[in-house]
């Protein structure tokens, strides 16, 4: 959870309406080349296609990673609530629990590592959600709380409607949304 409460230093206003290109670059929080971090990512073995299931283009293989990983996760990494987002994905898996947001940057780091680039948007929830989650905390919890959203851009250009496999809400001009891994 990050509150703008809690960093008001660190808030940076930018253009809403830009459009952000997305990365495969290791970030300090992204460490998916620090060897800790490399050697725990390699262990999610999500690298080979689901023997399952025919993957017909290379945004439904994109997908189709994503997916295992997001699964792969959800069991290396068991959910705790966290304030600290600025912990690197190589120490949240070395300890084999995180938040939300922390979980989801292990999933963006993982898709990074895969060559898949992606992009953060900022989810405002109302403070309130968190009020039963905190219920001794509710006075210093933020009227609105700011989560990091990874996108994933799964779809390339010239790419698009080959399989059917990204269409729908959750796609938007080649990127795909968390929700959609489920």
């Amino acid at each position: 959870m990050t509150s703008s409460l809690l960093t008001p230093k660190r808030r940076v206003s930018i253009d809403a309406q830009r459009d952000v290109t997305g990365s495969t670059a290791p970030t300090a929080i992204l460490d998916w080349t620090d060897d800790r971090g490399a050697t725990l990512l390699r262990g999610l073995d999500v690298a080979a296609p689901h023997p399952e299931r025919e993957v017909g283009s290379r945004a439904g293989a994109r997908i189709d990673t994503l997916r295992r990983a997001h699964g792969a996760i959800a069991g290396a990494v068991r959910p705790v609530y966290s304030v600290q987002d600025e912990r690197p994905v190589s120490e949240v898996l070395r300890r084999g629990r995180g938040s939300c947001s922390q979980r989801l940057a292990v999933l963006e780091a993982v898709a990074r590592a895969r060559g898949t680039a992606t992009r953060v948007r900022g989810l405002l929830v109302d403070g309130a959600f968190w009020y039963p989650r905190f219920p001794r905390m509710r006075q210093i919890v933020p009227d609105s709380v700011v989560l990091a959203w990874p996108e994933f851009l799964v779809e390339m250009e010239g790419e698009a409607g080959q399989d059917g496999t990204c269409d729908g809400p959750e796609m938007r001009e080649g990127w795909l949304g968390v929700r959609a891994l489920r």
